[in-house]
């Protein structure tokens, strides 16, 4: 609704106010001077005390008093008025509004028994006000309460309805006029506006992706080519999918092609799409359009639009989305748009393969581009040059970007600008460059959070338990690594990939301690692998079977444990692990077919073999677990600086051990079990 149709709402809502209270005070007003001066000398005549101030003066009635109540026929309200005239006294009390619940009471708890001990009180329950004072001997009534019974009715009940008719108009006029306002507001702020001189994105600042970067060159030779295009017989409006994790720089490429092609960009989010009331959303997206329409050409880019995606095959409750998705399929398509020049560039965190999308939705869009994660090299160049904008003065040297680059793996360039920026938050509280130490603490606090070690700083006995914990995941770690080297302690640094290991509470993941290792950098894991990892993840409960009995073992695996439970039922039933039939027996019971209790079994039995073999490794790490325990009880943390030389002089006062390593590399070959 456009804003002048509120302004007469509102000028409508005010004229309304304005005539009910200028009738009001008109009625009020007419009094003529001879009665305001009856009023006046009526007022003097009587001393009007508080109502609540009655249940004061209870027992000072006396017998000889009078004691008048009166309930006024048509006169709007739960209360009564009350005059006592006392003996004695000239000016009568007048008690106005007294509550009529209050006054029973009174009456009940007092004046019923005051009365039946003094017959001669004069108490009366009277209608009107009218005639009072020749009753108790005065000879002015009490003129400002009294009204003709008839009058009273009318303008009693005239004022009322006019009055409830009037704030039921003022409320429904307000709520209109907030709710129409509110909703304009929403659709003006849920679309923003930007022209390409304003954007100073360049695909330079894009890092690698040459893949991403061809797509969109050729998606700008298309638009400003499309005759050339015609000719092959591509003629479709020009509708663009981007999809990949978050921070990857969609928005980026949008911004791009925006000052590429020197045409505006209006961008809206997936999340503000919906303005919270009924229709609200195709009312966003039409908005859009027009606003877009009124351009040659532009871009209506949609971010995180993910939920205007999904399959439409929802729950009732999904009613309103479905409407918003049904309105964007027809813009797609060119529905109600009087422009041809418009690029929707919609962009998703998710494509078609980690989420059910809707199958009409993926045919409107033509070119569709998915991001990935920057590799090694390409972290390194994005750290290289956000370090680069900074001052020479406040970056050391000693930054090993090879390393820092290696164990970011799985952070997007979003995430890898954030720890520069909290590299730089921790260098100026310690008033220091920022330096490779500053670094990896960055990263620390990106994939772990903050650590805290007042929480169980005066737990002895809980720290050693937990420095166990977090030794028996290291250990694990540790044999695999060794078999991988074969028993090469010199080739640890390079092939264990254990950053830290830490006994400091984790508010973030609300643990007691930690194990930080660097990620895979392509997830893809063989049979051995996963095995490894379950051992891997057993390793901090079994250490406190070793060192604490059954009985002591602590609950502080338990995401350890629903973890190894999610690999172990993916390897048996989804990837057939273990059978000859390899069958995805998820699938088949979605089927309707039964798989029978005997896989759980299997899966039973080689969780026993993979824990038992977990206790095997670290009963014969039993004394390296005593020595790290020790060292963590002191120093609550090991980093790779503190731990290789400790392991090095394991080695050396325990040759059999690592003599158990040799040749084992070759024997590592996919396939093959850890027992």
């Amino acid at each position: 609704m456009r804003t002048s149709k509120i302004i007469k709402i509102v000028a409508a809502v005010a004229a309304i106010s304005g005539i009910s209270y200028g009738s009001y005070t008109y009625y009020e007003a007419r009094l003529s001077p001879e009665a305001r001066t009856e009023l006046s000398d009526s007022i003097a005549a009587y001393k009007v005390e508080e109502p609540n101030t009655l249940w004061t003066k209870e027992k000072t009635l006396k017998p000889e008093d009078k004691l008048y109540v009166v309930d006024r026929e048509g006169y709007i309200s739960v209360s009564k008025d009350v005059i006592i005239k006392r003996s004695g006294e000239d000016i009568p009390s007048l008690y106005v509004n007294v509550s009529s619940a209050e006054f029973a009471d009174f009456k009940a708890k007092y004046l019923n028994k005051f009365m039946e001990d003094n017959k001669e009180f004069d108490y009366r329950f009277i209608d009107s006000l009218k005639g009072i004072g020749k009753r108790i001997g005065i000879e002015k009534d009490p003129v400002f309460l009294i009204r003709d019974i008839q009058t009273d009715k009318i303008i009693a009940t005239s004022i009322g309805v006019s009055f409830e008719i009037l704030k039921l108009v003022l409320f429904v006029g307000l709520f209109a006029t907030v709710i129409l306002l509110t909703q304009g507001a929403a659709l003006r702020n849920n679309i923003s506006r930007y022209e390409p001189k304003d954007l100073d994105d360049s695909l330079d600042d894009l890092v690698g992706l040459d893949d991403v970067k061809n797509e969109l060159l050729q998606l700008e030779e298309m638009i400003k080519n499309r005759k050339h295009y015609a000719s092959y017989g591509i003629t479709n409006t020009f509708n663009v999918m981007l999809t990949g994790p978050a921070g990857v720089g969609k928005t980026k490429i949008a911004r791009c092609l925006s000052k590429r092609l020197n045409i505006p960009m209006f961008y809206a989010s997936g999340a503000s799409i919906e303005t919270g009331y009924i229709g609200g959303g195709p009312k966003t997206l039409k908005k859009l359009v027009e606003r877009a329409s009124k351009l040659e050409r532009s871009i209506i880019f949609l971010d995180e639009a993910e939920g205007l995606l999904l399959t439409r095959n929802r729950p009732v409750n999904a009613r309103y989305e479905n409407e918003t998705m049904t309105t964007l399929l027809s813009l797609l398509d060119g529905v109600g748009s009087k422009s041809k020049g418009i690029i929707w560039v919609v962009a998703s965190n998710f494509d078609e393969q980690k989420a059910p999308m809707d199958e009409a939705m993926l045919r409107r869009f033509h070119l569709k581009i998915n991001f990935r994660l920057p590799n090694a090299s390409e972290r390194k160049e994005i750290l290289k040059r956000l370090l680069s904008k900074r001052s020479d003065d406040v970056v050391s040297d000693d930054i090993e970007l090879d390393h820092v680059a290696t164990i970011c793996s799985g952070m997007s360039p979003a995430i890898l600008e954030s720890l520069v920026a909290r590299a730089g938050l921790i260098a100026i509280q310690e008033q220091s460059k920022i330096t490779q130490d500053i670094m990896l603490k960055a990263f620390e606090r990106i994939a772990v959070g903050l650590t805290d070690r007042a929480t169980t700083e005066k737990m002895e006995n809980t720290r050693r338990q937990i420095a166990i914990h977090e030794a028996g995941h290291f250990i694990t770690q540790l044999h695999h690594a060794m078999k991988r080297v074969d028993g090469d302690v010199s080739r640890l640094a390079a092939n264990l990939d254990v950053l830290k290991i830490s006994t400091e509470s984790v508010s973030k993941h609300g643990a007691l301690g930690f194990v930080l290792t660097k990620s895979d950098e392509l997830p893809l894991s063989s049979r051995r692998e996963y095995e490894e990892k379950i051992v891997e993840l057993y390793g901090g409960m079994a250490n406190e079977e070793l060192f604490m009995g059954e009985a002591g073992v602590t609950a502080g695996a338990h995401n350890d444990i629903e973890r190894v439970t999610n690999l172990l039922g993916m390897m048996f039933n989804e990837v057939g692990y273990y059978s000859p039939y390899k069958l995805n027996l998820r699938v088949m019971q979605s089927t309707g077919l039964d798989v029978g209790q005997q896989r759980f079994s299997e899966i039973q039995q080689r969780s026993e073999q993979l824990y038992g073999h977990t206790l095997t490794v670290l009963e014969t790490y039993r004394d390296l677990t005593t020595l790290m325990a020790d060292t963590l009880m002191e120093n609550y943390v090991m980093t790779q600086g503190d731990y290789l030389p400790l392991l090095q002089r394991f080695y050396d006062e325990n040759p059999a051990i690592l003599a158990k390593y040799a040749g084992q590399a070759t024997k590592m070959l996919p396939g093959k079990t850890v027992a």
